[in-house]
């Protein structure tokens, strides 16, 4: 086993995550936690191995400071050679619950954190979906992300359509309605029920875009 899976597995061995812990115990895992993210290790483990030690362990917590020290290097290896096995790994990790997208706990947006935002989440999905356009997880992914984009988007119609935190202005738009197109060809591959919220969100995207152009 590579060494900085078995100190890791050796700091649950000592406090496990599953045994009630008082607050000090709690707090002497944390430590020995961060003194783990900053050792550092000659040999890494593949993501493949990775995989492997969590299955074997799945008593242990796999959190924030294992994807940044453990797998965020491999998403960053395999994506510098073309490879998307590890990326696909954290949409895996994700599952299909919606509760994690977007959050702290998302593993795809952990990832990006460790690379200081380098990425549009949804953009992480399509290097997958690229490869495998039918990956029911990846697609769900940026299934839910969109529809909070444009739920966001649309909720100060009519008075604003908005782009990030201000009203979108006319360059924004192709890009906002790239981002329905692409939630409406997921919807329909993924047998959602969206018609009428895809309508509205055409008509509002259509207005807002034609009150530029009398502004303008």
């Amino acid at each position: 086993m590579y060494k900085i899976l078995s100190d890791y597995q050796e700091i649950y061995n000592r406090y496990p995550a599953d045994a009630f812990l008082n607050k000090a115990r709690r707090k002497a895992r944390h430590s020995e936690i961060m003194k783990w993210t900053k050792q550092e290790y000659p040999t890494m483990p593949t993501i493949t191995e990775i995989a492997k030690f969590m299955r074997s362990n799945d008593t242990l917590k796999y959190e924030q400071p294992f994807f940044l020290k453990v797998v965020t290097p491999c998403v960053i290896k395999d994506l510098g050679e073309g490879r998307i096995e590890s990326l696909r790994f954290l949409f895996e990790c994700n599952g299909m619950d919606s509760h994690r997208i977007g959050t702290s706990t998302d593993y795809v947006h952990m990832f990006n954190m460790g690379v200081a935002y380098q990425y549009e989440t949804w953009d992480l999905a399509d290097m997958v979906l690229s490869h495998e356009p039918d990956n029911q997880v990846v697609m769900y992914y940026k299934y839910i992300s969109l529809r909070r984009f444009l739920d966001y988007s649309t909720h100060e119609a009519p008075s604003f359509i908005l782009s990030g935190n201000n009203g979108a202005e006319k360059e924004d738009m192709p890009y906002l309605n790239k981002n329905l197109r692409d939630f409406t060809t997921l919807s329909k591959k993924l047998g959602k029920n969206d018609e009428h919220f895809v309508k509205e969100c055409y008509e509002l995207y259509n207005a807002w875009e034609h009150s530029l152009g009398l502004r303008s």
